[in-house]
């Protein structure tokens, strides 16, 4: 498992890099919570408010559920979403759709519940509830990752389709969020 800290230094990395990049925009930070992954999210909005860019660190809870497993993998993710369409729900709520497409990386379980280093493109869809005075976001969505696992078999790597990717996909996601 000398991975797992490699994994997190590699984590770091992408997060700061991303902020730097993202530097002077509208932010927001939170939580996302799912049978698929828990984990951390960073918004960074455009200035034209019509997209946001979301990275994210996650822990993969495939086997951790069902106690196939006992320790998580990891994964990151960055994509930029698109607002598709926004509802005044009150003077100080809003209601918003959006869609995005970006990369999924990380050391994850496939559906055999055995390691690999995955990497995929993510697709992003869901629906999110701001509240203005408070800075408070609450969204539900969907994210399905369509790519490569790559594993250890002994003496040569093996590589595979993602089938968690697109089966987990279907699992729904809360994000609670603050923005600053």
């Amino acid at each position: 498992m000398r991975v797992l800290p490699l994994s997190l230094l590699l984590t770091l990395l992408f997060l700061s890099s991303a902020s730097f990049l993202c530097h002077g925009q509208r932010m927001a930070a939170g939580i996302l919570l799912s049978p698929k992954e828990v984990g951390v999210n960073m918004a960074f909005g455009s200035k034209d408010q019509n997209s946001f860019a979301l990275v994210g660190v996650y822990a993969d809870m495939q086997g951790l559920i069902d106690a196939k497993a006992q320790i998580p993998g990891v994964s990151v993710r960055f994509s930029r979403e698109n607002w598709i369409s926004w509802w005044e729900i009150a003077s100080d709520t809003r209601l918003g759709l959006y869609a995005g497409i970006g990369i999924m990386a990380g050391y994850v379980r496939d559906l055999d519940n055995i390691y690999g280093w995955t990497i995929a493109l993510s697709g992003n869809t869901g629906t999110g509830l701001f509240f203005k005075e408070s800075r408070l976001s609450i969204s539900a969505g969907f994210s399905i990752d369509i790519g490569l696992n790559v594993r250890d078999t002994g003496n040569k790597a093996s590589v595979r389709f993602y089938r968690s990717g697109i089966v987990r996909g279907l699992m729904p996601n809360l994000t609670l969020m603050w923005g600053f």
